[in-house]
């Protein structure tokens, strides 16, 4: 009898680690906002950080490659937000006029915003906590993840900060389907 017993906790511990085995490698889609092909560090930055969430089994793309597909609104706003809500997780390399559209239109809801990790540059922070979007700035830095960094430290800066929030985000995910009984083997 205490065989028995033995073997089936022994059953109901491997399902456990089968569980963390997956939700260790779980893919999480990920939306990379920033500057486009401007030949900027921050563009080449967001490339790179693009292939290494592919790289880390993710499924990460530019908000730009997605409005390209055939099924996408007409109005890239909107497409946009879409996007938005079916991210896992939202990246953004803030420093174009059009990041500036993107935070204003994405990032000014808390429920996207909650979700956001924003890079900004160290000088252009103190530029925005004095501009008239300072404010908003303020109420979307009590939810979302924004990192200040230097010019020379951006891609390594980007690199860590995503590495340790997708590795933990991932498993909270996979948990969370469960959870709400999303996941289907």
């Amino acid at each position: 009898m205490a065989v028995e017993s033995k073997n089936h906790r022994t059953a109901i511990w491997e399902k456990l680690e089968e569980h963390r085995v997956k939700a260790a490698n779980y893919p999480l889609q990920i939306l990379i906002l920033g500057p486009s092909n401007d030949g900027s560090v921050e563009f080449k930055a967001r490339c790179k950080l693009r292939s290494k969430l592919l790289e880390w089994g993710h499924k990460a793309a530019f908000g730009e490659d997605l409005h390209c597909q055939p099924q996408a609104l007409s109005n890239p706003v909107d497409d946009l937000i879409l996007q938005a809500d079916s991210a896992h997780l939202i990246i953004m390399i803030y420093g174009s006029r059009g990041t500036q559209t993107e935070r204003d239109v994405l990032l000014s809801n808390l429920h996207f915003a909650a979700k956001s990790i924003v890079f900004v540059e160290n000088s252009l922070f103190d530029k925005i906590n004095a501009s008239l979007t300072g404010k908003d700035w303020e109420l979307m830095g009590q939810v979302a993840e924004v990192v200040k960094y230097s010019m020379r430290r951006l891609s390594k800066c980007t690199l860590e900060t995503v590495y340790g929030r997708t590795e933990e985000l991932r498993k909270q995910v996979y948990a969370r389907s469960i959870k709400y009984g999303r996941i289907f083997e």
